[in-house]
């Protein structure tokens, strides 16, 4: 999905549409006697913590959400979305074999005892990062997708970029204490709502308990460390972590009907106070917010975009990934959905290509948007389809594509 900024500046030609959000999804609930009371202040021990709406990104609750720590195994969450999008484009396959080096096989903490020269399918190493959070795993990974370690490093810190990342470097693929690694809370929840929308990632992280076989005579058993999954309703995700330094860490997601929220502690004195915090935020979440789906990746929003010098004459705009926006519970009413686009681009045109955004408001208040892209590529045309073009316009002004 492509995340290029259009300035307001360049929407000099935009055009401007209003709805409210209510005409498009129903009348609004009804008032229960005015707004709803403030939630009581949640108390979080760990040094470091948010609270995040998926759809929306919004911020429901942090604490020092932008100080740099290390995060353990919380590392294997970006490895996962570099290996996932490594297959969505072609470079890799689930039935991939996978061969475990001398330096995926010299990696302790938690492991599935790779030993060099053994083979697994990518579908194999894939969950073991994501069930069995093994860092020899995570190696031999990040070596069949790169080449190298240091290259897909690279790959990760590159990703950590284009997402806004500011808080953000890695140095390995697995998590392990490591100099001049670091991450934040806030960086955290923001690679995870990427990363729920990344096609099987949730699969894996949702899984609880498997096993891997491989060329080995016994399977070998998975046990996800994320006892979310068993413990909290809707929970899907997302990885689990604890070294020396980092102490006990948890990015979370779980979803109940329309809600999906995010909640990261970093630095819990234990897995038990980790747990207890953690889920302490959801229920907060869910106790007080819920979210509105306002457009669907791939959804048509706005008006066609004329397309100067293109093979076709106009372009539909469509929302770039899901979106929606978390409001207070029965607080639905008074919001707006504004359109601000471009009213026409020279072609060629990329697929990807953002020609505006959709905005959702109340009042004054921005709540969220999303980039209207391009859902296709429209080349420029050559002359011929140029003068075919003046002719159509000219004699039949009312058609279009």
């Amino acid at each position: 999905m492509h995340d290029r900024r259009l300035s307001r500046g360049r929407l000099g030609r935009s055009a401007v549409v209003v709805a409210t959000v209510a005409g498009l999804l129903g009348a609004p609930a009804p008032a229960l006697g005015g707004p709803a009371p403030q939630p009581p202040a949640i108390a979080v021990s760990s040094p470091s913590a948010i609270l995040t709406e998926a759809g929306s990104g919004q911020v429901i609750y942090e604490k020092n959400s932008h100080e740099r720590r290390s995060a353990a195994s919380l590392t294997k969450l970006m490895t996962l979305v570099i290996a996932l999008e490594a297959v969505e484009q072609g470079r890799a396959r689930p039935d991939d074999e996978v061969v475990a080096s001398a330096h995926a096989a010299s990696l302790g903490g938690t492991t599935i005892f790779l030993a060099q020269g053994e083979r697994f399918s990518l579908a194999d190493i894939l969950k073991s990062v994501a069930v069995g959070s093994a860092n020899d795993a995570a190696v031999a990974l990040a070596e069949h997708i790169s080449g190298s370690e240091q290259a897909f490093v690279e790959e990760m810190n590159r990703k950590a970029a284009e997402l806004g990342l500011s808080d953000t470097r890695f140095a390995n693929s697995h998590g392990l204490d490591a100099e001049g690694q670091y991450t934040s809370a806030h960086d955290l929840a923001v690679l995870a709502r990427y990363a729920v929308n990344v096609p099987g990632l949730l699969q894996l992280t949702s899984i609880y308990h498997d096993e891997i076989k491989g060329h080995r005579k016994s399977a070998f058993h998975l046990d996800n460390f994320n006892k979310l999954l068993v413990f909290y309703e809707g929970t899907d995700g997302l990885k689990t972590g604890y070294t020396d330094r980092a102490r006990a860490c948890v990015a979370a997601t779980a979803k109940r009907g329309e809600t999906r929220m995010i909640a990261v502690i970093l630095g819990s004195t234990s897995g038990a106070v980790r747990q207890t915090e953690v889920e302490r935020l959801l229920n907060y979440g869910f106790a007080n917010y819920q979210s509105v789906a306002i457009a669907g990746r791939g959804e048509a929003a706005g008006s066609p975009v004329a397309v100067l010098r293109g093979t076709s004459f106009f372009v539909q705009p469509v929302a770039a990934g899901a979106f929606g926006v978390a409001v207070r519970k029965g607080q639905t009413e008074g919001l707006q959905r504004k359109v601000q686009q471009e009213g026409r681009v020279e072609a060629p045109v990329r697929q990807g290509q953002v020609l505006g955004y959709l905005i959702v408001t109340r009042g004054e208040q921005e709540l969220g948007r999303v980039a209207l892209i391009a859902p296709q590529d429209i080349p420029r045309a050559g002359f011929a389809n140029l003068a075919w073009g003046l002719l159509r316009r000219l004699f039949w002004p009312a058609s279009g594509d």
